[in-house]
């Protein structure tokens, strides 16, 4: 077929004369003489402002029909299109739509035929009458015939040839109505068009082909006997009859499958064409023969030549085409696409081969690994022929191409335009899971579970059906979802247990459950890996992951035989020296803890997978064998690696050092800790904290105040502030700084009222005031201790706060906190004495029935003695004496050598001597006196005076009140005794020696005015 005739640009006229136009005029004649001399983007510029500046000037058509031709003589055919697009739209009855209908059939020609055929054909449908209304008959024709829309070219052909029968395109409409006939297989048309054509035009150029044609037609008639005699009377002319049949005859051939015959013929009539039209057919014939036996070297040495020697022939690209497959085919890729991709150029080539040969050029890429190349050669080519019945495999391989190029976005938009366009098709179920991978694969979770949810609902038998279940169950993985993760997995491992990703789906499915804290389901998935895949590397992961459920939920002996069964049968895993360090982990947990560490320190852990772990778990071991030393040396090997779990390891490795008591080590490296912004700022806090505790566990008080003060100013907002304060006024303390220790103690209550250590600093404050005697203070400070609730200590504070009391001459409120302490913590270790206390005050204060209820709660423990003392006394205070006596019995059965027994003896004495028993009185009193010289012998020496005065016997009371007053120097008591000792020598009858120690006791004792 002949091309379309090219539209000759009309004559340019301006729209007037210059002077005194206005702008718009102005500039449209400005802008058509610059399209005059060619310059063309500059003038479709000046048309482009024109008509936004001035959309309502007179000749608004012709410049937008002057910008089209601009655009297209600058090269922008694009924007050239859009121009006479625009032209058409908004000035449907210019005088230069034809012209832009012809211009829009050139621009579309090649990328949308069938479009371009269109505008032609409206050329002749509204202006008959052009002079151009032939050739646009034509170029509709021929785009029809292009676009392989063979019934609208015959048409197209048949509407020229009605209205111009005559005219110059006639054989043209003929010739290509016989091809377009040929190719919709209406042999009958093909014939008659052809032999029309030779009646006709019979000079034609065409005519030679038609005659040739003629005889196919009736071959393909299926009117064999007289296609062949037609060949026959031909064949042998020296004419172009001849020729032609001689073309006839190597097609019969070809058809009838004899190829090499066919081949051989080809190639001798073309021998006989030289310089003829049809040479390039049969040498393109030749090559399709020669291809057909698989020859491709002689087939490509066919197309060569034809592409060589008739580049411009219009079989040209179609050898060329077919050059590219035969050197593609015998495995020259390279070669192919350098034929190929100028043929992408061909305008000729495409209606018939346009959507071949992009796929053809995107095998040879793929053949060539060019990945990129081939995709963008897929998609031409359904782009070119979108309903070629190939079209979804060009998509698929498109797909492939992109994919294999990483260009995963282009690819996902591949598969999504493939579903818009074909949702029905047989390989839909295929894109969708593949629209599913590639949003997989950027990681858009969300989207890419719908697709191949979409996918498993449409094909859930699918062959690909196990992997879009394992895809949703990373899909849901990652969005947070183990539930659903898991049931994908299981729905996968449990409906496909064959394929060759179930192993792994029970696995994840046990990563699932474990993340939902479902450890039993867990351990079964992980049993389901192994069972389904037993020997695979997915099966050792699953038995490493039960290993480590089971060492997590405390089933050490369980995971001590899993994990030595795994170092059993599993020598040469590369998981082995994890299955290693979960051996030694489950010892450890098993407190078999000397076994433990000789698992960490084996060789086999000594690599760089578990030697962090190990070395570790060596040092927690060290650690718990009380080899502190060593652990922190293994700790520190763990943190000088820096990974892992190295910022706890270096933190440890200080504790460790201070647990050492290396002191000095241990502050530096809570120093280096504390500045380490790799640790978390708990745990810098911390270390500056046992930086200074270390100081002063160390003895070095200075640097202890240095350490904590330094921690007080640069982190007075940590947790430990509280500890530092409490902990430096503790080391002020010890520095004998009284006052500045309780100023630290003081700044404590007041910065932190509600810490820990709130109730305990008061305490202190207490104590120190004590100590200085400041008693108020001292009680106040107790008081604010025991407003803190749930003080632990509170009948230690209870108790010193009652012995504060005394000191400030408040029994009352001593007996009541005594009270208190002991009701508060009946079973605390200060309670037997606090309720001795409580009895005491009462027995000072007269109180002795309280007392003595007080005292009958204590029966045993360090005050029972004492007790029984105070009960005794206050029986003797208020007379009670026989009961008195019981109670001093049982005190001195009971505590035989007791603390209490010479006073227990005494007051016995004492109640002995109350009760009239005056001899048992003075062999009691005679016990104490014997026993001890100190204030209890003057006492009892006393209490023999009194029970000798009561027996009369007056020298022997005599002695016994001189006694008191020459060997004891007890004041009190010398009083007493010259008072009974002037009465008892009055009672005997010797007045001189009663008026001499009157005197005696006047003198030394006199009376106060």
């Amino acid at each position: 077929m002949n091309k379309t005739p090219a539209l000759l640009l009309l004559c340019l006229l301006l729209a007037g004369p210059l002077v005194g136009a206005d702008e718009a005029e102005t500039q449209f004649n400005f802008a058509t003489g610059l399209l005059i001399k060619n310059e063309h983007a500059l003038a479709a510029d000046e048309f482009e402002t024109l008509l936004q500046k001035h959309p309502g000037f007179a000749q608004a058509d012709v410049a937008c029909y002057r910008l089209g031709e601009a655009r297209q003589k600058a090269g922008q055919a694009e924007a050239a299109q859009q121009a006479f697009e625009r032209l058409l739209k908004e000035f449907p009855a210019s005088e230069r739509a034809p012209q832009a209908h012809y211009w829009l059939g050139q621009l579309k020609a090649k990328a949308d035929p069938a479009a371009a055929a269109a505008h032609y054909a409206a050329i002749l449908e509204k202006w008959p009458e052009n002079p151009i209304a032939e050739a646009a008959a034509y170029g509709a024709a021929e785009n029809h015939f292009k676009a392989g829309n063979w019934a609208a070219a015959i048409a197209s052909c048949d509407a020229l040839l009605k209205r111009f029968p005559g005219g110059e395109q006639a054989p043209n409409a003929l010739y290509t109505r016989g091809w377009a006939a040929f190719q919709a297989q209406q042999w009958e048309l093909a014939r008659a068009s052809f032999e029309e054509l030779v009646k006709r035009a019979p000079e034609s150029p065409l005519a030679e082909v038609a005659r040739g044609k003629t005889a196919e037609s009736l071959h393909r008639l299926g009117r064999l006997d007289e296609a062949l005699a037609r060949y026959a009377e031909l064949s042998p002319r020296d004419n172009e009859t001849g020729r032609a049949s001689a073309i006839g005859r190597a097609t019969l051939l070809f058809e009838r499958g004899d190829a090499r015959a066919a081949a051989q013929a080809f190639e001798e009539v073309a021998g006989r064409l030289a310089g003829d039209a049809r040479r390039p057919a049969c040498l393109l014939n030749a090559g399709h023969a020669w291809y057909a036996t698989n020859d491709f070297v002689r087939a490509a040495a066919a197309f060569d030549l034809l592409t060589r020697e008739h580049p411009q022939d219009t079989l040209a690209p179609v050898a060329g085409y077919w050059l590219g497959q035969a050197q593609l085919r015998s495995g020259d890729a390279a070669k192919a696409v350098a034929t190929l991709t100028p043929l992408l150029g061909q305008a000729a080539l495409q209606e018939a081969h346009g959507f071949d040969l992009r796929l053809l050029l995107a095998e040879a890429q793929m053949a060539r690994q060019a990945y990129a190349e081939a995709a963008q050669a897929y998609a031409a080519a359904r782009q070119a022929q979108p309903g070629h019945r190939l079209a979804p495999e060009a998509w698929m391989g498109e797909l492939a191409a992109l994919e294999k190029a990483g260009r995963l976005d282009a690819a996902e938009q591949t598969a999504a335009a493939f579903l818009a366009a074909l949702p029905n098709h047989a390989r839909a179920a295929e894109m969708r899971f593949w629209l599913g991978e590639f949003r997989f694969r950027r990681q858009a979770y969300a989207e890419a579970d719908e697709a191949l949810a979409a996918f498993l609902g449409a094909s859930p038998k699918h062959a690909l059906a196990p992997e879009a279940l394992y895809k949703r169950g990373w899909c849901a993985r990652h969005g947070g979802q183990h539930e659903a993760a898991g049931a994908h997995f299981k729905a996968l491992f449990t409906q496909w247990p064959k394929h060759p990703l179930a192993a792994e789906a029970a696995l994840r499915a046990g990563q699932a459950a474990e993340a939902r804290q479902q450890q039993a389901q867990a351990l079964d998935a992980y049993r389901q890996a192994r069972a389904l895949a037993p020997d695979s590397e997915t099966a050792e992961q699953a038995w490493m992951a039960g290993t480590v459920i089971l060492l997590g939920k405390g089933a050490a002996q369980e995971a001590l035989a899993t994990a030595s069964e795994f170092v059993a049968q599993r020598p040469k895993s590369p998981l082995l020296p994890y299955a290693q360090l979960y051996r030694a982990e489950a010892l450890s947990q098993l407190k078999r803890i000397d076994e433990a560490l000789q698992a960490y320190q084996s060789p086999a852990l000594q690599q760089e997978a578990t030697v962090q772990e190990a070395t570790f778990g060596a040092a927690w071991c060290l650690d718990r064998l009380q080899r502190p030393a060593e652990a922190a040396a293994a700790y520190e090997k763990v943190a000088a690696a820096g990974k892992g779990r190295a910022a706890e390891a270096a933190y440890l490795a200080a504790r460790a050092r201070e647990q050492a008591k290396e002191y000095d080590r241990a502050r530096q490296a809570y120093a280096q800790l504390a500045a380490s912004e790799a640790q978390p700022p708990a745990r810098r806090d911390e270390a500056a904290y046992r930086e200074a505790h270390c100081a002063w566990q160390a003895k070095d008080a200075e640097g202890a105040v240095r350490g904590y003060t330094a921690l007080l100013a640069q982190r007075a907002g940590s947790p430990l502030a509280a500890q530092a304060l409490y902990d430096l006024a503790w080391v002020l303390l010890e520095q004998e700084k009284q006052t500045d220790a309780e100023a630290r103690f003081q700044e404590l209550a007041t910065r932190f009222p509600t810490n820990a250590l709130a109730a305990d600093v008061q305490f202190r404050l207490g104590e120190l005031a004590y100590a200085r005697n400041d008693f108020a203070a001292a009680a106040a400070a107790y008081e604010a201790a025991l407003k803190h609730p749930g003080l632990t200590f509170a009948g230690e504070v209870r108790y010193k706060l009652g012995w504060t009391y005394e000191q400030l001459k408040r029994p009352d409120d001593a007996i009541a906190c005594f009270a208190r302490l002991a009701e508060t913590d009946p079973k605390g270790e200060r309670a037997p004495e606090a309720r001795y206390r409580q009895a005491r005050l009462l027995q000072e204060a007269g109180r002795h029935d309280q007392a003595l209820a007080v005292l009958a709660g204590i029966q045993e423990g360090a005050f029972a003695e004492h007790a029984a003392l105070l009960k005794a006394e206050s029986l003797r205070a208020t007379n009670r004496q026989r009961e008195a006596l019981e109670a001093y019995d049982h005190l001195l059965k009971t505590w035989p050598e007791g603390s209490f027994r010479l006073a227990a003896q005494l007051g016995r004495a004492h109640s002995l001597r109350a009760v009239g028993a005056h001899r048992d009185a003075l062999e009691a009193y005679a016990a104490v006196a014997a026993a001890a010289p100190g204030e209890n012998a003057a006492q009892a020496t006393l209490g023999q005076g009194y029970c000798h005065y009561a027996l009369q016997q007056w020298d022997e009371a005599a002695k016994a009140f001189l006694k008191v007053d020459i060997l004891y120097g007890y004041e009190n008591l010398k009083k007493e005794a010259l008072t009974q000792l002037v009465q008892t020598w009055e009672k005997a009858g010797d007045a001189d020696k009663a008026a001499r120690y009157r005197n005696e006791l006047a003198q030394r004792y006199p009376e106060k005015p």
